[in-house]
């Protein structure tokens, strides 16, 4: 006995088929999602924490972080976005990083200081972009009074 139709399972397929898995070979290699941070997160300054996205595939590769650039942003009063800076990359699925180094903090760059912030995308080989949907908080580094 068959729970499903043929019209039904070929509908879930399309779905499946579609890029909704990260790791999907037919996902569409045009498009990017930030999945973290995407809003409501609060990051410590000089945590490691992993900026992530999909899809994301190997064989074809699908946005590898090779090709992909995150960067640190803030919304302006009028709706608009302003580049803080470049996020330092590292990860394979993912951008390992120190919250709030920008910029190649080890080669003298810049540090962001805590506030409210969102996440940018952009696949450098596709031109694929996606922002955070709300903003995450980076927290000022706690300090160990031992």
């Amino acid at each position: 006995m068959a729970l499903f139709g043929s019209l039904t399972r070929a509908a879930i397929a399309q779905v499946c088929a579609s890029g909704g898995s990260s790791d999907n070979p037919n996902a569409d290699p045009n498009t990017i999602v930030v999945t973290s941070p995407n809003g409501g997160e609060q990051w410590e300054e000089g945590t490691l924490n992993s900026v992530t996205w999909h899809p994301y595939g190997y064989n074809p590769d699908i946005n590898p972080a090779k090709d992909v650039t995150a960067y640190l942003e803030t919304k302006n009063t009028d709706g608009t976005f302003s580049t803080v800076g470049k996020v330092e990359e590292g990860g394979k699925a993912s951008i390992h990083w120190y919250a709030g180094e920008l910029d190649s903090a080890t080669q003298g760059g810049l540090s962001a200081p805590p506030g409210s912030y969102f996440i940018r995308l952009v696949n450098n080989a596709t031109g694929a972009t996606d922002r955070s949907d709300a903003p995450f908080t980076l927290l000022q580094r706690s300090t160990d009074i031992k």
